[in-house]
């Protein structure tokens, strides 16, 4: 069984590659100042290294276990609708493993090593289902009539580098 990784494509996405956003700095300059704005008040977390990769936050790419449409219906109990979303869906043995880490980010301080875990496409699986934590957010968020993080309390799988999307598969949730 093929285990995927999901990323959403970008409504401004110019081309075929996906760049991390150090990267994007100086080959799209414009698309850069519009998606640092996501970290505006938390722009500490850009200075973060990456345990295992020893690079900065903004040096990978980041890809979610969990199929988008989880997260969506999860979304859809408060109220909220998010449809109409296109995703890349990534075979998650895709990932070289000297250029990829798992990201637990659950209730553990975010630098713990024991939040990070060395890839093994393997793995994707037991992450793939929404964690508790993170609709337990979600209700928090929207008892106070806050926009959540879509992706808060969700492991991600961090990817050192750009891809090339010309021949991945998009899905529309």
């Amino acid at each position: 069984m093929t285990n995927y990784v999901y990323h959403r494509v970008p409504s401004d996405m110019m081309g075929d590659i996906l760049y991390p956003l150090n990267e994007m700095k100086d080959t799209l300059p414009e698309v850069y100042k519009k998606a640092v704005l996501k970290y505006e008040g938390r722009e500490r977390i850009m200075q973060d290294v990456i345990p295992i990769l020893g690079c900065l936050w903004n040096d990978v790419l980041h890809f979610s276990p969990v199929h988008p449409s989880q997260v969506l219906a999860e979304f859809l109990k408060s109220g909220k609708e998010l449809m109409g979303r296109e995703y890349f869906e990534i075979p998650a043995e895709m990932f070289s493993p000297d250029k990829t880490v798992i990201y637990l980010n659950g209730e553990l301080p975010k630098m713990d090593p024991k939040n990070w875990l060395p890839y093994d496409s393997a793995l994707v699986e037991k992450y793939s289902e929404i964690p508790e934590l993170t609709k337990a957010y979600y209700k928090e968020k929207f008892a106070k009539n806050e926009q959540p993080l879509l992706y808060a309390k969700i492991p991600h799988i961090l990817y050192k580098g750009s891809i090339d999307t010309k021949n991945i598969k998009r899905i529309k949730i």
